[in-house]
């Protein structure tokens, strides 16, 4: 006989105990009132639960029993996504801000090019690439950097494992960060527009003279 202390409020709801134990406790005999099924994959517990019933039993999944962390998890999800939506939008916003900043500090060689013969679809283009340059950069820097901190918060331990666990959960999706790279590299184009367009608007003869 022992005493386990999983950190969380269950210890108050919750006994391990041998079934014959348990029998004797309730005066019943060659009884067991519940079966607990663990699954490779937690997300078939409906699946399995519809099998169980048309075998006789009464079989219900963790999603029916506990639809507040269902609901707990959707606010979650849909939270993170807003908040890196905005991420996003400022990170384009910091690109716009540079690009304007370079074509303000060209002007005179951006005339230059006009005056050789450069049309100013080739002006827009080189803008554009430029933007396409600095998003994807941007992105894989910071997916780089985002990537350690993340592995570098999951290593870090937590005090007498906290609700069971000894360490931050981290799970990193190659699937999202593909997501978010392409997200970014796209953003940034469009973001990058606007000054490819103001570039190429300029009047040649302004631009050499200013």
């Amino acid at each position: 006989m022992a005493i386990y202390d999983t950190g969380t409020p269950v210890n108050e709801s919750l006994t391990y105990t041998s079934l014959e134990t348990a029998q004797n406790f309730y005066g019943t005999r060659d009884v067991i009132n519940g079966i607990y099924l663990r699954l490779e994959d937690f997300n078939r517990d409906r699946e399995i639960a519809s099998i169980l019933r048309e075998e006789g039993y009464r079989a219900t999944g963790w999603t029916v029993n506990n639809p507040d962390i269902l609901r707990t998890l959707a606010i979650e999800r849909t939270s993170n996504n807003i908040t890196l939506g905005f991420i996003l939008l400022i990170a384009s916003f910091g690109v716009v801000s540079t690009l304007n900043m370079v074509v303000m500090s060209k002007i005179k060689e951006i005339g230059i090019l006009m005056a050789m013969g450069a049309n100013r679809s080739g002006i827009r283009l080189i803008f554009l690439i430029e933007s396409g340059i600095l998003g994807l950069t941007g992105a894989l820097l910071g997916t780089l950097a985002g990537i350690a901190i993340a592995l570098a918060i999951g290593g870090y331990p937590l005090p007498e494992g906290v609700y069971g666990i000894t360490t931050i959960p981290v799970l990193i999706r190659p699937g999202d960060v593909i997501w978010i790279i392409a997200i970014v590299f796209l953003l940034n184009l469009i973001a990058g527009i606007y000054p490819a367009q103001r570039a190429a608007s300029l009047d040649p003869v302004k631009a050499i003279s200013r």
